[in-house]
């Protein structure tokens, strides 16, 4: 039950799923230190992309959306730093691409976090109006029918709750 928690995001029959990237991350962890990693990388990102596509482990659609996004990006990522170690050369263009998929996932995240960010706020912003059209209906006192006169203090069927009148616009009124 308390790992359930951490795989919810997960259909039910695809829980086994985050071992896949526990092991993609072992081997790309293990292959780390070896002349051939930026090749490893490619196989095993391109791997990972394949898995997503036929599995589609994420309940929510966008989940799988985003995870096949960012996962291609470490793929195209890898395979511009394989072909600029094969070529032994500093290519400005490559460089900068790379440096632009980089800060794709920066830009995701700061996407979600304002449109969280959003969220709240307009959720909130709805919270006080409605706060505040209850405060201003609990100082607003009813009127009553002209046939049927009611006494100060007494709250019958008489009175019509939806047309009312604030205190200070009857005082008003008076003098």
């Amino acid at each position: 039950p308390f790992l359930d928690e951490f795989q919810s995001c997960y259909k039910k029959s695809y829980r086994w799923y985050p071992a896949i990237y526990f092991m993609a991350w072992l081997i790309i962890v293990g292959v780390d230190s070896m002349a051939i990693y930026l090749t490893i990388y490619t196989v095993v990102f391109f791997t990972l992309c394949v898995l997503l596509a036929v599995f589609q482990p994420y309940e929510v659609r966008w989940l799988n959306t985003v995870d096949m996004l960012l996962l291609l990006d470490l793929l195209v990522t890898t395979m511009l730093l394989l072909r600029q170690a094969l070529l032994d050369s500093e290519s400005v263009v490559i460089t900068g691409m790379v440096y632009m998929l980089m800060l794709i996932p920066l830009v995701f995240i700061s996407a979600g976090i304002f449109f969280l960010f959003a969220m709240q706020c307009q959720t909130c912003r709805f919270r006080c109006q409605k706060d505040k059209a209850a405060s201003t209906k609990e100082k607003s006192v009813p009127l009553v029918r002209v046939n049927q006169p009611a006494k100060i203090g007494d709250i019958s069927e008489s009175w019509s709750g939806n047309a009312c009148l604030s205190r200070d616009s009857i005082i008003a009124d008076r003098f």
